[in-house]
């Protein structure tokens, strides 16, 4: 069914009030924004082929409000999962650079015993 005889059908359900579209890729600013100043409920969304695929309600726009309203808990949470996860990667970062200063102290202390062995050796 084309959008043209969808709406056509809703105009006839709705006392020839035209139904307002929105297209699939139209940001929540635009599609509340044709709400708002249509003074409607709800907008039908359409394809590229005006066909319809969907209807976006204020019961979806309240839940994505709402979602949004609570995201800063969510954020503080995130926040606080990441500044634990910075001092275990820092904590990492120290143990590994301790473990590399004792490497490099250890092959030092190996190229003397080696130096020393080999003249011992030139001694003998």
């Amino acid at each position: 069914m084309k959008i043209s005889d969808f709406l056509e059908k809703v105009r006839a359900d709705s006392n020839n009030r035209a139904a307002i579209v929105c297209g699939e890729n139209e940001t929540l600013r635009n599609v509340v924004t044709k709400i708002n100043s249509n003074r409607i409920h709800r907008i039908y969304v359409v394809n590229r082929d005006d066909v319809p695929v969907g209807v976006v309600s204020l019961r979806d726009l309240f839940h994505v409000l709402l979602a949004q309203m609570q995201a800063p808990s969510n954020i503080a949470a995130r926040k606080a999962e990441l500044k634990k996860q910075k001092a275990k990667d820092k904590e990492r970062r120290r143990k590994l650079h301790e473990r590399e200063a004792d490497d490099k102290r250890e092959k030092r202390a190996l190229k003397v015993l080696v130096k020393e062995a080999l003249e011992d050796l030139d001694d003998e």
